[in-house]
């Protein structure tokens, strides 16, 4: 035990000088840096009052979400937690820009889920809005389908979030809404 709290620092010591001798030599691409599409995540920092509805429920649900820039700066970090229903409810999102995929990505756990959602999307500059499309389930049916989430920026102090489901006709509508405002 006490050989392996020795070790494992050294370890990583060792594997990160192999590594920076490496990029130094041209061996390994150069590490990410935050550009100009993680201007958009800088955006949803901070702290945030919600408020959520959803469709053919009653009332509203109140919530607090924060958020911080981690990790270099390339990734959102951010925690959403609130009463859903009458229900303590929590959430924890991760979103950054893949710059292999040219996609912005993101990943959702919550306290009413037990796998990983997991997200690709674009921003729409005209719209001021960020869509990301996920694997999901009708709430209704359980089956599988295929979910638009939608974040609307209107302005430094406001967006607002839509998850938006499949219709008969082929359109999309909110089965949700999320009004987030900074808190002051």
């Amino acid at each position: 035990m006490k050989l392996a709290a020795v070790l494992v620092p050294v370890s990583v010591v060792a594997l990160a000088a192999v590594l920076l001798a490496a990029q130094d030599e041209g061996g390994l691409p150069p590490m990410p840096r935050p550009g100009e599409a993680h201007k958009l995540l800088e955006r949803k920092v901070g702290a945030w009052d919600c408020s959520m509805t959803m469709s053919g429920m009653p009332g509203e649900n109140k919530a607090r979400y924060e958020a911080k820039l981690d990790h270099g700066g390339l990734w959102l970090v951010g925690d959403y937690r609130g009463d859903f229903m009458g229900t303590p409810f929590s959430g924890h999102e991760i979103q950054g820009w893949s710059a292999e995929k040219g996609k912005y990505v993101s990943t959702w756990i919550d306290s009413w889920i037990d796998t990983p959602m997991h997200f690709e999307g674009d921003f729409d500059a005209a719209s001021q809005t960020l869509s990301m499309w996920t694997e999901g389930k009708d709430m209704a049916t359980r089956k599988p389908i295929k979910e638009r989430h939608d974040t609307r920026f209107v302005d430094a102090d406001t967006w607002v979030f839509s998850m938006n489901h499949p219709q008969p006709d082929g359109s999309y509508a909110a089965v949700m809404s999320i009004t987030y405002t900074r808190a002051k």
